[in-house]
């Protein structure tokens, strides 16, 4: 028992340790040309500072604040030494560069070696603002008789489901064509799809959570 586990202790060190040369291998791969190019599009601004192969710049943060970070390459490559990359890098997001979503887009990830995953940006206000705007003419009306309902999101043409009025972003990856209740009951509000083929209609429960009750779906004619 004991060798399995220092065996399992071994194997996760060395893949610790091949994942750690593996970034830095990456992260040593940039020019300098390249690197001081895109963190001036950051909005890094060089300065007066370091020596022989160390220039200093800085970066204003979101507080009015300056953020200094010295930067360092191979003389003989000319390529920015991995700890510099970490560094930039480390500096952008502990000063919420990051979550201007903009940003995040347009942050050359693969170039510099870094996953997005190493970075968590809440894009959900510009989604909604987005949303918003794309679905500014469409109607929304709640589902359920209860606070926060649910509401379909309907443009005209197709109806989908969304949180509000204030929230217009579709909850569905398909748009359906008609919001009814079901024919026999009348209580039960769904999502109707057309199936002109076989002249039916397939209809889907709508759930309070915004979800379909597609294992129960049925078929009217």
């Amino acid at each position: 028992m004991l060798k399995n586990g220092f065996k399992n202790y071994l194997t996760e060190a060395i893949d610790r340790i091949v994942r750690k040369v593996l970034t830095e291998m990456a992260n040593n791969n940039l020019k300098m040309n390249e690197f001081e190019r895109d963190i001036k599009s950051f909005g890094f601004v060089f300065r007066n500072g370091g020596t022989g192969s160390g220039r200093v710049y800085s970066i204003k943060d979101k507080n009015g604040g300056t953020q200094s970070v010295t930067v360092h390459y191979h003389p003989a490559t000319k390529n920015v030494k991995a700890d510099s990359v970490r560094h930039v890098f480390n500096t952008l997001r502990n000063i919420g560069w990051f979550e201007d979503a903009e940003n995040f887009r347009r942050f050359p990830f693969s170039k510099w070696g870094f996953s997005p995953k190493n970075v968590y940006v809440d894009t959900t206000d510009d989604d909604i603002s987005r949303a918003n705007q794309k679905y500014k003419n469409a109607t929304v009306r709640p589902i359920f008789p209860m606070k926060n309902s649910i509401c379909t999101l309907e443009n005209g043409e197709k109806v989908n489901l969304c949180r509000s009025t204030n929230d217009r972003r579709p909850l569905l990856d398909v748009w359906f064509d008609l919001y009814e209740y079901d024919e026999e009951t009348h209580t039960i509000p769904c999502l109707k799809h057309y199936n002109y083929q076989d002249s039916i209609i397939i209809c889907f429960p709508i759930r309070k959570d915004g979800t379909l009750d597609v294992e129960n779906r049925f078929i009217e004619r």
